[in-house]
């Protein structure tokens, strides 16, 4: 049975008006990847999802709200970019700005929806990053490499500071703002206000890890062989069980200097020992 639907804008972003079961039956499974923003029309919300913030345990709860599973999860939005000129190579990395920008959504759809982020300790965050992706560089190395303005650099997109996402000029675009430090009690109210019934679930760093991570490795090895640096490729990652000790003063300068509007705007502290 064909399900009935009105496309309401020019990405192939629809909105569908059929049965619940008629409309699964019509949604095709794509490959999982993490790579992913989020529009529920459902709940009439956006999810401005910050790279490293815990974004997937929130996409996947709504998924299962409204009973789909990760594979046929592009009806909110969660999929990769093939179009340039509609954004990045990887939704994930979609401003908040850029939903209107890009023609996401029209500009009264993104007025009238709640929005919100997640947000942590951009140390934390750094250190997840490096343990997340598969690099073999020594972590001061990789914070002197990889935290960078520069838009060509392949991993730009993936550690930019969290307020890039929030922010156009002095005007944050987001309703609200949840710490993943507090995250139970975030959710709660996340909860309350859209109508969520799915409790959130944890996705550890091994189920994170997808068909994109052999991708995301090729790439991060070519470019940094290409500028030379193959330690990042034949070195040997650090490891330790306390976040802060990942740490040195040269990192942790590089860090605070990188996260500077972070660290102002959203209230972290510069002193590790009291993150």
């Amino acid at each position: 049975m064909k399900c009935a639907h009105t496309a309401i804008q020019s990405n192939n972003l629809t909105e569908v008006h059929c049965g619940k079961n008629e409309f699964l039956a019509t949604v095709p499974a794509i490959e999982p990847t993490t790579d992913t923003t989020m529009i529920s029309h459902h709940h009439k919300c956006i999810f401005v999802h910050i790279p490293k913030c815990g974004g997937q345990s929130i996409e996947t709860a709504f998924l299962q709200d409204i009973g789909l599973d990760w594979r046929r999860r592009a009806p909110l939005l969660l999929r990769p970019n093939n179009n340039p000129d509609l954004g990045p190579p990887v939704l994930s990395h979609l401003l908040a700005r850029d939903y209107v920008g890009l023609g996401y959504v029209p500009q009264e759809m993104f007025d009238a929806y709640f929005k919100f982020a997640v947000v942590r300790n951009p140390f934390r965050r750094v250190v997840s990053m490096y343990q997340y992706l598969p690099t073999k560089q020594k972590f001061r190395d990789f914070v002197r490499t990889t935290l960078t303005n520069e838009k060509s650099h392949p991993l730009f997109y993936f550690v930019r500071p969290q307020t890039d996402y929030l922010v156009e000029g002095n005007q944050v675009l987001v309703d609200t703002i949840y710490n993943l430090e507090s995250i139970s009690e975030g959710y709660a109210d996340l909860r309350k206000r859209i109508g969520l019934k799915t409790d959130l679930p944890h996705i550890n760093a091994s189920s994170e890890r997808t068909t994109q991570e052999p991708l995301k490795a090729i790439k991060l090895a070519v470019a940094s062989f290409l500028r030379g640096d193959t330690k990042s490729v034949f070195g040997k990652k650090d490891k330790h069980t306390v976040w802060q000790d990942f740490f040195d003063r040269d990192s942790q300068a590089r860090v605070a200097e990188y996260y500077k509007k972070d660290f102002e705007m959203l209230g972290y502290t510069l002193e590790l020992n009291a993150s």
